[in-house]
């Protein structure tokens, strides 16, 4: 029993620092029992008189060497008991290095997962910005738009005209439109305008007056 005890000690004794003392403690009391059982092996057997008792004073007598053997067996059994609980204690020390490559080996994997998920992280940013640049670049292509052709003025008449010309009219020199629009009467002369409608020249002689928009080509009329 003991032999194999001492196997199994052996066999922990790469474990760690803390527990290789207590692996060696356990080994030194192995030792000092089976010291103790040699040094029991080697006492000379108890030897048996039958002489009879010379009767004498009554004196204290040591212990009886069959008895002391007896108590010694005794206390190793004992021992032998408790370094059996002991090693029943101390064993699931054995199980610590497994136990710490466990988690050496649950570590690595969360480290590894960790960096898994940041690389994926920065891929998912990295593939963001390339989709916000395309977005940011199909909105800046649809806002560039071919410009529109140019239009071409309408050739405009005398109904488009907001107001009625009245008469050409001169004072002091100057020539004057007289116009009438929504029941009132304005005098416009050349280079004025009216509701948009510029006049760019006033023929006094010739009772004509030519307008210009911005919608339509230039028109001129004769003015009663």
């Amino acid at each position: 029993m003991i032999s194999s005890q001492l196997d199994r000690l052996h066999r922990g004794w790469n474990a760690s620092p803390g527990i290789r003392l207590s692996l060696a403690a356990a080994l030194l009391l192995v030792l000092g029992l089976i010291g103790i059982g040699i040094y029991i092996a080697q006492l000379p057997a108890p030897e048996t008189r039958d002489e009879t008792p010379v009767a004498t004073p009554a004196v204290v007598s040591e212990m009886d060497p069959a008895k002391e053997f007896l108590l010694l067996q005794t206390r190793i059994a004992a021992l032998q008991d408790e370094l059996a609980a002991f090693y029943q204690f101390i064993e699931p020390l054995f199980q610590v290095p497994n136990q710490l490559d466990k988690v050496k080996a649950q570590l690595d994997n969360a480290i590894d997962s960790d960096a898994l998920q940041a690389a994926e992280a920065n891929l998912q940013q990295q593939l963001n910005e390339i989709l916000q640049q395309q977005v940011t670049l199909l909105t800046t292509l649809s806002e560039q738009r071919a410009p529109e052709p140019a239009k071409i003025p309408s050739t405009p008449t005398a109904a488009d005209l907001p107001f009625t010309p009245v008469s050409i009219d001169r004072w002091n020199g100057y020539t004057y439109l007289w116009i009438r629009a929504q029941e009132q009467e304005v005098l416009l002369a050349e280079g004025e305008s009216f509701d948009d409608w510029r006049i760019t020249q006033l023929d006094f002689e010739n009772q004509q007056v030519q307008f210009q928009h911005t919608d339509f080509s230039p028109l001129t009329i004769h003015v009663r």
